[in-house]
Parts: structure tokens; C-alpha cells; sequence
């Protein structure tokens, strides 16, 4: 007598192989994103440290030192409500140190400007993990 179909074991070892394909192709997308996120944060980071230095660029270059820009917090995620609680919060940092006159022999005609933003990012376990990102640019005195 032949039987047409599939044996119960059959049924289960397909279910169980399926699964854990499943599982896997899953994963997959939960870690695009959260890469995606991170991603995200790094641009919004970027842009936020953009503005800052086309702020510096339009001040006098007299009034471009340490005590003028102390370090503040920065939003760069709000994660699209209204809460404050669930938003990703940096610290930015706008730091011209020394004037510079080793670049092309000029005697303190130049400042170099490093904004620097950092913060905690959650990782996909759980933990944490601490990022910054900097820009450098030089002002010529004019």
C-alpha cells in the first residue's frame, strides 16, 4: 500500500529547518537597523558639527577662544516624540587651543578650530558604547 505525504517526523524536521532560517534571516534585519540608526546619529552628528563651524566663521576672529564656547549638550536624536526621556544626548565642544604659526611660516595669523561632539551610544546587546566625532578647521586672521 503507498501512502501519499509526508510523515510526521518529515513535517517537524522541514518546521525545524525552516526556523531556524528564519531566525537567522531575522537577525539580520535587526542588526541593519540598528546600523542604520547608528548611521543615522553619525549624520545628524555631522551636521550638527557643520553648523557650528559656519557659526565660527561668521564671528570675529578675535572673539574665537576656549572661554567663548564652553562645552554644551546637543540633542542628536529625539527619536521622534515629544518626551525628552527616550532622546540620544551629546556633548559638543568647540575648542580653538593655541594659535598656529608653524602652517606656511605665518606668525599667529591662524587658529586651529577642533568642534568635537561625543555620546553614549546603546548597542544592540544592550551595552553601551562611547563615540565622538571631530571636525578641524584653521580661521585666518584677517
Amino acid at each position: 500500500m503507498e501512502r501519499k505525504g509526508f510523515t510526521l517526523i518529515e513535517v517537524v524536521m522541514s518546521m525545524l529547518i525552516l526556523g531556524i532560517a528564519l531566525i537567522g534571516i531575522l537577525g539580520a534585519f535587526v542588526m541593519g537597523k540598528a546600523n542604520i540608526v547608528r548611521a543615522r546619529h553619525r549624520l545628524e552628528v555631522a551636521c550638527l558639527l557643520q553648523q557650528t563651524m559656519e557659526y565660527l566663521q561668521d564671528v570675529s576672529y578675535g572673539s574665537i577662544t576656549n572661554s567663548n564656547y564652553p562645552e554644551e549638550p546637543v540633542t542628536i536624536d529625539d527619536a521622534g516624540t515629544t518626551t525628552t526621556s527616550d532622546d540620544l544626548i551629546g556633548t559638543r565642544l568647540a575648542r580653538p587651543p593655541l594659535p598656529v604659526s608653524a602652517i606656511a611660516g605665518a606668525d599667529g595669523l591662524y587658529k586651529s578650530v577642533t568642534v568635537k561632539i561625543k555620546w553614549t551610544e546603546r548597542s544592540w546587546g544592550g551595552g553601551e558604547q562611547g563615540v565622538s566625532e571631530e571636525l578641524i578647521t584653521y580661521f585666518r586672521k584677517e
